[in-house]
């Protein structure tokens, strides 16, 4: 991601994503990179957390995070990461990442998984 002209970046060990009997539910491993992630923040905090949709409500909270938050994502609560809100806007409806130490809206993204 870019965040004030920076290049940051989060790599997993592995990113797995369940198919939709699941409801595509994500599995990540270990973390490592530059956005500087704090243990049981970031993506880390969704790890496990079926997709939820406009349609499809599947997050652990009382509303529906992705009509709240614009968009569909692997929430859990409804917050630290959101890479389908809406651009530029620096609130909780924008993208969004939070690492445990800092809240990033970054301008651009890039969500890169290779099959193995």
């Amino acid at each position: 991601m870019v965040n004030d002209g920076k290049n940051l970046f989060a790599k997993y060990s592995t990113f797995n994503i369940k198919d939709e009997s699941d409801s595509y539910r994500l599995q990540l491993g270990s973390y490592s990179g530059t956005v500087g992630e704090k243990s049981g923040y970031g993506m880390t905090y969704h790890n496990g957390q079926a997709f939820s949709t406009l349609d499809r409500d599947n997050d652990g909270s009382s509303s529906n995070c992705a009509v709240k938050y614009r968009g569909g994502w692997w929430y859990k609560h409804c917050r630290y990461v959101n890479l389908n809100g809406l651009l530029g806007v620096k609130n909780s409806t924008g993208v969004r990442w939070y690492t445990g130490y800092n809240n990033y809206y970054p301008t651009s993204t890039e969500l890169k998984i290779r099959r193995i």
